[in-house]
């Protein structure tokens, strides 16, 4: 089961703020903002048991169950249409 990340690939489960995978190792939420959005007018709120993600004020993500793990990392980080 060790090359199940391998064999399996990434399905993104689609919400309303985004998407959403994980594989063995990690879960990944990527949410989706208005172009105009600062990182300032982000805040997530990452601890043991609960993960809390707003945008001006508006909360987008509340998951309250247990999380394990050394690190949680977060970025921000612009997503601009590649062209060619």
């Amino acid at each position: 089961m060790a090359d199940f990340d391998e064999r399996s690939g990434i399905v993104a489960c689609p919400t309303p703020w985004g998407f959403w995978y994980q594989t063995l190792d990690e879960i990944s939420i990527e949410i989706s903002v208005a172009p105009e959005t600062r990182s300032s007018q982000v805040h997530v709120q990452l601890r043991e048991n609960q993960l809390f993600v707003t945008i001006n004020g508006d909360k987008l993500i509340q998951v309250g169950t247990k999380m394990v793990g050394a690190c949680s990392p977060y970025t921000i980080s612009k997503n601009t249409p590649q062209t060619s």
